[in-house]
């Protein structure tokens, strides 16, 4: 049923764009879209998109790659251009769908006249770290907090190997006088009145309410790569006070283009550490 197919195919096609404008750009999306929709009319192995030089940049290929179109130097046609068609052969005669297409991008562009996506401004502070060292930021907030338990910060931890409710900081003494306390090296011992709320799942918050609930937003690296995925992720939808990257050599250990270091790049802030 075509009605079925076109519903489908523009269904995909808004994830993909959605994805897209997070992690490459709006604009560079929009003008690529624009483009195959205004000078082609069609897309397929017998009628590739010619793309001129004087209109590439870097940022293109993979917004192409994404819409499924792969660089095609053998079906070149003009001088000075980049040809981009379907995978596979010309056996296959796959045809991008451009009507899906073009209701997919009026749907992320805001072209219907959709409200825009609203971004929430947050005095939060979001710590991103390798999951080993989520105790010792707890210690840490907790030790700068030791004795104003009034004003103690409001912290969350993105965790899913931690309790799905709110919990003080892990506590392993004994002693009956010192059950606020926690011990650290060399027999110091801190209060612990720092609290957190341990979150399996962003879905259970908006983005509103995690811009507004807590001070501290502490989340591992591995869940920056989970969170690619998440085409209206509230992560992106916050602008922080800051963000802080500890151990962020670790976001690409190679020189590729991590989904991790991908959405690290795509976060909104104030101030970067």
């Amino acid at each position: 049923d075509d009605s079925a197919r076109l519903k489908r195919n523009t269904s995909h096609f808004e994830s993909v764009l959605r994805n897209c404008v997070l992690y490459i750009g709006r604009a560079v999306v929009v003008d690529v879209v624009d483009y195959i929709l205004e000078n082609t009319v069609e897309v397929s192995h017998a009628m590739p998109l010619s793309m001129p030089l004087f209109r590439r940049n870097d940022d293109q290929p993979p917004v192409f790659r994404a819409l499924g179109l792969e660089r095609k130097p053998e079906m070149a046609r003009l001088e000075n251009s980049i040809p981009y068609g379907p995978p596979g052969t010309s056996d296959e005669d796959l045809i991008l769908d451009k009507r899906a297409l073009y209701d997919a991008i009026r749907i992320v562009d805001n072209r219907g006249g959709d409200e825009p996506t609203r971004v929430w401004l947050s005095s939060a502070t979001l710590v991103v770290v390798p999951s080993v060292l989520i105790a010792h930021w707890l210690q840490q907030i907790a030790f700068c907090a030791s004795g104003t338990s009034s004003a103690a910060p409001r912290v969350a931890v993105l965790d899913k190997r931690r309790k799905s409710e709110d919990g003080a900081v892990d506590d392993n003494n004994d002693d009956d006088d010192d059950d606020d306390t926690i011990k650290l090296e060399h027999d110091v011992r801190v209060r612990t009145s720092a609290r957190y709320t341990a979150v399996d799942d962003l879905a259970s918050f908006d983005a509103r309410e995690l811009a507004n609930k807590f001070d501290v937003v502490i989340m591992t690296l591995d869940r920056l790569s989970s969170e690619f995925t998440n085409i209206d992720t509230p992560l992106l939808r916050i602008f922080w006070q800051r963000v802080i990257l500890d151990e962020g050599h670790q976001l690409s250990k190679t020189l590729s283009i991590t989904n991790r270091l991908s959405v690290a790049c795509a976060l909104k802030a104030h101030a970067r550490w």
